[in-house]
C-alpha cells in the first residue's frame, strides 16, 4: 500500500527536504515516485505562500533538482492539502495562524482524549483539522462539520484514498500551555483544563 506522509508546515522546509530525499531514494531503488508521497498542510498563510516559500528554498538550497530525473509532468515539491470548502460555496477558508478557534480546540481535544495523540495548537491541530476534512468517518460534532458528513469528498478529489497515513509530529508541545491560556481567556476551555 502506498504511504502518505503528512507534515504540518510554516515555510515548508521540513516537507521540502523530506520529499526531495525520499523521491531521490525512490528513483535510485527503481520505485515509482508515488509509492511514498509527502503531503504538506499550510498552517501559516495559504497554499500560494507555502509554494512560494518552497520555490525560494529550492533555488537557495544548493540541491540539484535535475538529480531527481523528473518527467515533464512531475514536480519536486510535496503535494499541498488545502482546507476543504465546508459550506459548498466554493471559497476555501485558511486558518489564521495562532488565532484561537473553536474547531481547532475540538480537534485537539478529540486527538488527545480519543486517540492519545498530544499535538500543539499552532501546527498539529490545524493540520489534523485539514486532514480530517478529507474523510467522513471522524466524530467531531461541530455544526460546520455536518456538511462534510453529508457530502464527503468524491474519491477522485481525495488524494489520500488508498494510502497508509504517517503523521510527522513536528513538536511545539512546550507552547501548548500558553496557547491554552488564550483559549481560556476567550471562554473556549475551562480553567481546570489549562496546564
Amino acid at each position: 500500500m502506498p504511504l502518505a506522509i503528512l507534515i504540518p508546515c510554516g515555510t515548508g522546509t521540513t516537507a521540502f527536504y523530506v520529499n526531495w530525499f525520499l523521491q531521490k531514494r525512490l528513483r535510485k531503488e527503481g520505485l515509482g515516485n508515488r509509492e511514498i508521497e509527502v503531503f504538506c498542510v499550510p498552517c501559516v498563510g495559504d497554499m500560494g505562500y507555502l509554494q512560494r516559500q518552497q520555490v525560494a528554498l529550492s533555488k537557495n538550497s544548493g540541491l540539484e533538482l535535475g538529480e531527481l530525473e523528473l518527467g515533464e509532468d512531475e514536480i519536486p515539491f510535496p503535494t499541498v492539502l488545502k482546507p476543504r470548502d465546508k459550506k459548498g460555496g466554493g471559497k476555501i477558508k485558511y486558518l489564521n495562524f495562532g488565532k484561537p478557534e473553536f474547531h481547532i480546540m475540538r480537534v485537539y481535544e478529540e486527538l488527545l482524549e480519543e486517540h492519545g495523540l498530544f499535538v500543539d495548537l499552532l501546527y498539529g491541530a490545524p493540520a489534523w483539522h485539514t486532514l480530517l476534512g478529507y474523510f467522513d468517518s471522524f466524530e467531531l460534532e461541530q455544526d460546520s462539520f455536518e456538511q462534510e458528513k453529508e457530502n464527503p469528498p468524491k474519491e477522485k478529489e481525495n488524494p489520500l484514498n488508498g494510502k497508509f497515513l504517517l503523521y510527522y509530529h513536528s513538536g511545539g508541545l512546550e507552547g501548548v500551555s500558553s496557547q491554552m491560556k488564550r483559549y481560556e481567556h476567550l471562554g473556549m476551555v475551562a480553567k481546570k483544563d489549562v496546564q
